[in-house]
Formats: structure tokens, sequence, C-alpha cells
């Protein structure tokens, strides 16, 4: 007996990138113009607090994402000078 084996097509962002890093990469790249502070990010990715600070933390040492300091508050956008910012698009 030989066991059919049935591949699921997966799409590149889901072989590349966990679903928190998705689903934050998405909320940014969907509103290049906007910034978000990280309970906003919480929110709307509907993801866990330490996994989305996580994401934010290596994103940003990466240059993918900015922080700017707004009062007390920490505020992320999308780098859009970043020179990955439209192959990332793409895939995204």
């Amino acid at each position: 007996i030989i066991p059919i084996m049935k591949h699921k097509k997966i799409n590149l962002s889901d072989s590349l990138f966990s679903k928190v890093r998705q689903r934050v990469l998405a909320l940014f790249y969907n509103h290049p113009q906007s910034d978000f502070h990280t309970n906003e990010v919480i929110r709307l990715t509907e993801s866990g607090t330490g996994a989305v600070q996580r994401e934010l933390a290596n994103l940003t040492a990466a240059g993918i994402i900015l922080v700017n300091d707004v009062g007390n508050q920490k505020r992320y956008q999308v780098n859009q000078s970043a020179p990955i910012y439209s192959e990332l698009h793409g895939i995204i």
C-alpha cells in the first residue's frame, strides 16, 4: 500500500513568517501612512502582548519599522525608505 500524500498549498508569507509577524506586517503595510501605539498593534492584530512586543523590537532593529517617541508613548510606523520595503509590500 502506497499512501497518497496530499500537498497543502502554502502561500509565500506562510512559509516565511510566523502568524504574529504576518499580522503585524499586514497592519503596517496596509496602512503605511499611519503610526500605531503598542496597545493598538496588539488589539488590531488580535495577538498576544509578548509576541507583538518581540516582533516590534525585531522589526525595529532590522529597520523595517520605525519608532518615534511622542510624549511618553512609542509610536511605530513602517519604514517606507527601507531597502526591502517594496519586496515586503509585494509579499504581504
